[in-house]
């Protein structure tokens, strides 16, 4: 049994009062939805539903149950948003090694509107020269780093 995701079916269940309203909005059959009731009740050792073929309700242990289900289940989506705006936020250092003259007339026009004072987590190192430059092993080649780096604003 997927815990999380038979949490997920008895609180559809429970809000909805319906096995097969709660298999409509999960995309699961009126079997599925039941099968993860029954697994969870088992899991849980109690009976959370009671259930006849017109009518259910839920148990005084599948109300308390509920309660802590839907706090659980709140704060695993709140968590999940929290880290929402880090994943879509681009963060870390871009450090671009650049001849003077690439530098100068292509990445200092780009640069500037591509990053917002709001990016505090972002930073821009730029290291220009007249000459060639050396590459170490974590650096990429100078011809990509004039070319394939593009910031998008």
């Amino acid at each position: 049994m997927d815990r999380y995701t038979a949490l997920q079916v008895f609180r559809h269940v429970a809000e909805l009062g319906s096995f097969a309203e709660a298999g409509r909005k999960l995309g699961l059959s009126p079997a599925a939805i039941s099968k993860n009731v029954a697994e969870l009740e088992a899991s849980v050792g109690a009976r959370l539903i009671n259930r006849t073929t017109r009518r259910m309700a839920l148990t005084d242990e599948g109300k308390l149950y509920l309660e802590h289900v839907v706090r659980g289940l709140d704060a695993l989506k709140d968590a999940d948003a929290a880290l929402s705006p880090i994943r879509q936020t681009p963060g870390g250092t871009l450090r671009v090694a650049a001849p003077m003259t690439v530098t100068l007339m292509r990445l200092s026009s780009v640069i500037p509107s591509s990053c917002p004072a709001t990016r505090t987590s972002s930073s821009i190192c730029i290291s220009m020269t007249g000459a060639s430059i050396s590459c170490g092993r974590d650096s990429i080649s100078p011809f990509a780093a004039a070319t394939s780096w593009r910031i998008q604003a």
